[in-house]
């Protein structure tokens, strides 16, 4: 952003915030402006990544990103370039300025006022190892502050506590929001908004998105709503922080990427509301977006634990490692002769009538067909019966959907869509009573402490009890 100070980045976050630098540049020249419309910004962004990501072969090195990192002269000579490319014949319906850009990372690839920028960016290498990144270094210092709160003064990712704000301050930034919002006619545009200025601000974190623009808006409003509402109960926001932050788990939220979405959205409300925004509701906005930032980061390290815990006993519970197991079964069951055999079928009876025990929904394809259930959703279906749970047709229909569940639990946008999908092959059941989806956890950690005996703990215990809170969260 124009007139920020300068950081020294490295990686990845150098590479965003040199395209999000070369992007303000570009909207800026006179030449150029009227080309960089709503329409073309994501694939513009794509387009400017790409491009950049050919020098130091994509992976930056630590780097001195300034508002002169790039030259004026340089800024002219490819000012130039991309004119000299939009006047290039073009297949029908394509931008003339993305087309352009694109033949920066080709036809204009060896062009010396393309190679220019390189060499601008190459002198902006930070020397000495010891030095550390200038967002890092003042976030690392404000965290050992207040790393026992939670008062949002700073981004704090190394604990996640109740909120804690004054209650003259939370009502006061409650209905400072509440005027921002009523300054627009519908709560959508006020999302549409705070989209528009959060990518206007860094186009090229729109490439972290995946769902279309205005579902994204509502959800920001949504999200930031919920928080600035329930600032007067800490526990509450607390509560909101980590429902949300599960909801992010795919997303990598760094503490330079929170301080671009906190900026950019009080420059947008600041902005909007001018002098009628005091300095405590401002303060209270800001604490609010630096809790919640802070939160999602400390989740997403947090539960990474859990997540390999969830992936590494379902491999087992679901039959994927069995392979090698079975192979070894059957030859078992070939030297022990027909005497297993009577067992086997001893055991199969047994089963069968555990099994008639319940209703007529176990039979067919949704009866056990083997002696002694090896995967998941045999399991399932016998300890439905067992547990006298086997009426409860809405199981079966979160069983069919339970392993794109299990396997998707940390990419939000995809889980999301299976709990939706699923809701409504529940709903069209018709049932006389609504689900008890606690009747499917139980179900479901029985037959998983029995799918995987050896490495069941409680650190299992507590990942799956997390995972069936969180979906039930999205079903409900």
């Amino acid at each position: 952003m124009a007139g920020r100070a300068p950081e020294v980045l490295v990686g990845d976050e150098a590479l965003v915030a040199t395209v999000d630098h070369l992007y303000q540049v570009l909207k800026s020249d006179g030449k150029l402006s009227r080309f960089i419309v709503p329409e073309n910004v994501d694939k513009l962004a794509q387009e400017l990544r790409t491009f950049l990501s050919s020098a130091f072969d994509g992976k930056y090195p630590r780097m001195n990103v300034c508002p002169d990192v790039i030259s004026e002269s340089s800024v002219s000579s490819l000012v130039e370039v991309l004119l000299e490319g939009m006047k290039k014949p073009l297949p029908l319906g394509d931008d003339a300025l993305v087309a352009a850009v694109t033949m920066l990372s080709n036809e204009f690839a060896e062009d010396e006022r393309v190679t220019q920028i390189f060499t601008d960016l190459e002198q902006a290498v930070v020397d000495g190892e010891d030095e550390m990144m200038g967002d890092e270094l003042e976030f690392e210092e404000e965290a050992n502050e207040f790393a026992g709160g939670a008062t949002g003064a700073e981004v704090n990712v190394s604990s996640l506590e109740e909120m804690v704000m004054p209650q003259k301050q939370a009502i006061e930034t409650q209905n400072a929001w509440r005027a921002f919002l009523d300054s627009y006619p519908t709560r959508e545009l006020a999302g549409e908004a705070v989209y528009a200025a959060l990518f206007d601000s860094a186009p090229s974190l729109q490439g972290l998105f995946k769902t279309p623009r205005s579902v994204m808006a509502i959800r920001f409003m949504n999200g930031l709503n919920s928080i600035i509402m329930a600032l007067q109960d800490g526990k509450r926001v607390k509560a909101l922080v980590e429902g949300l932050g599960f909801q992010h788990l795919d997303l990598e939220v760094t503490v330079p990427r929170v301080i671009i979405f906190r900026d950019a959205i009080m420059d947008l409300i600041a902005a909007e509301m001018g002098a009628t925004l005091s300095s405590s509701a401002a303060d209270g906005v800001r604490k609010s977006l630096n809790y919640a930032g802070g939160g999602y980061i400390y989740i997403r390290e947090k539960f990474s634990e859990r997540l390999k815990i969830l992936a590494s006993s379902w491999r087992t519970a679901s039959g994927e490692e069995q392979d090698d197991m079975e192979l070894a079964a059957a030859a078992l069951e070939e030297e022990e002769g027909k005497e297993e055999g009577e067992e086997k079928e001893e055991m199969e009876e047994a089963m069968a009538i555990a099994t008639a025990s319940g209703s007529g929904e176990l039979n067919g394809k949704k009866t056990l067909q083997q002696g002694v259930p090896t995967s998941y959703d045999e399991m399932f279906r016998f300890n439905a019966a067992v547990m006298g749970l086997s009426n409860n047709t809405w199981m079966y229909e979160v069983l069919t959907s339970f392993d794109a569940i299990v396997k998707n639990i940390a990419n939000s946008y995809r889980l999301q869509e299976e709990c939706d999908v699923l809701a409504l092959r529940i709903a069209k059941l018709k049932a006389t009573n609504p689900p008890n989806l606690g009747e499917y956890k139980a179900v479901m950690l029985a037959s998983l402490r029995s799918l995987v005996p050896k490495e069941w703990d409680s650190n299992h215990e507590v990942a799956w009890n997390w995972l069936w809170e969180n979906v039930e969260r999205m079903l409900e």
